[in-house]
């Protein structure tokens, strides 16, 4: 009896040294990182609806570069975005308390970029203006604010978008070889807007994207 018990104990203790030796093997097999990628899009006399671009080069980020052969994953973990300042029709700042604007939506979307056959800036290729969009490749909509009230978005950072897992799987891999794509606002119409376009004086809007590589060692 006493030796059946110890030959259970002697399993037992390989079988979680066994554990713990491949959990740490994996944990020592490859590490995370994560990059947050900050914009600021301050717009003077933007009319609605309308669409902003911004251009991001994730090989201007020292940490991308050093690990970018061996990043086996990449994920969006958090897309969020607000409204820093805005100036309303009548050249008055908006105030949340008295104001009322509202968007029916604002969307994002992704595109990968593409190196012009002559870039007009070869001297630092990283420019904005030597790639263009890439005409292989299809939008990838990140996901959409709607019923955007511009009192709850204003210098308010706790709207998160969740990207969608399909959307997620296909940027994972091509982001590891398309570091340069351009994210697209669009800005639909105001609520009650009854002319085809109304100008805004000044919107200042920021919105942050978190990616995480996981780098196989």
């Amino acid at each position: 009896m006493k030796k059946s018990i110890i030959y259970i104990l002697l399993i037992a203790t390989m079988l979680f040294v066994d554990g713990c030796y491949t959990s740490t093997v994996d944990s020592l097999s490859s590490f995370r990182f994560q990059l947050p990628l900050i914009f600021y899009s301050n717009y003077k006399n933007k009319s609605v609806p309308d669409t902003a671009i911004d251009f991001v080069n994730l090989s201007k980020y020292e940490e991308y570069n050093k690990n970018k052969d061996k990043i086996g994953k990449a994920e969006i973990l958090s897309f969020n975005y607000w409204i820093d300042s805005l100036v309303i029709d009548n050249n008055k700042p908006f105030d949340p308390k008295v104001d009322d604007v509202e968007f029916e939506f604002v969307s994002f979307a992704l595109h990968f970029a593409k190196l012009k056959a002559n870039p007009p800036n070869p001297a630092d290729i990283n420019s904005v203006i030597n790639w263009e969009d890439d005409p292989l490749t299809p939008d990838y909509i990140l996901g959409q604010f709607s019923n955007v009230s511009v009192k709850e978005y204003y210098r308010n950072p706790d709207h998160i978008l969740d990207v969608n897992d399909e959307i997620a799987q296909v940027l994972s891999s091509a982001v590891k070889y398309k570091p340069q794509f351009f994210i697209k606002s669009l800005y639909s119409k105001s609520k009650g807007q009854i002319t085809p376009r109304r100008v805004f004086p000044l919107v200042n809007a920021r919105f942050d994207m978190i990616i995480r590589f996981q780098v196989d060692l």
